[in-house]
């Protein structure tokens, strides 16, 4: 007779924990140590990132989808010198710099600036190659202490092998709602 209390009482707070466990997980939102590695084609380097700033980030089907929006949208702000832009080259350029130290394959673009922010468009031998440049970024120290917001759009691949990438950095005083629509 007490085993089967036992049982039952097991098999009550079984449903019990389940259903608790089932009500946390839409409370704490998904299980942190249960993540997905996020496909190669999707990745995008946003430190920090836009939509986590609070900004609307728009939905791209490819990554020259995302890189073309960027650049003209950059384009579009004019080419008018700003105080930031020497900030902005220094930056870029010392990551580029930084990525060359640690033997990366990558060619980077000379840096332009435009009012919305400067980019620097990078040519990747590989896919490895743009995932170490991509590490690589949150080691530079200057890269990383830049105040403003930094953006990697996601890989577009060459017939080669190669990948196309752009880095992007943003004026440090740009308010969140002007970088994206």
């Amino acid at each position: 007779m007490k085993l089967g209390r036992v049982l039952a009482t097991c098999a009550v707070g079984s449903a019990a924990i389940t259903a608790l466990a089932a009500v946390g997980s839409k409370i704490r939102g998904p299980d942190p140590h249960r993540v997905a590695a996020p496909s190669a084609e999707m990745t995008h380097a946003y430190m920090p990132s836009l939509a986590d700033a609070g900004a609307r980030v728009p939905h791209f089907r490819t990554a020259a989808e995302e890189r073309a929006y960027y650049e003209q949208r950059l384009l579009a702000s004019g080419e008018a010198p700003e105080p930031w832009h020497r900030e902005g080259t220094s930056v870029l350029n010392a990551l580029q710099q930084f990525i060359a130290k640690q033997q990366i394959a990558a060619k980077f673009s000379e840096v332009q600036c435009y009012l919305e922010g400067c980019e620097s468009k990078v040519l990747y031998s590989d896919m490895n190659a743009l995932s170490m440049a991509r590490d690589a970024a949150f080691r530079c120290a200057q890269f990383r202490a830049y105040s403003g917001t930094k953006f990697h759009s996601g890989p577009e691949r060459n017939s080669n092998g190669s990948i196309n990438a752009v880095w992007i950095v943003f004026p440090p005083n740009m308010p969140h709602e002007r970088k994206a629509p």
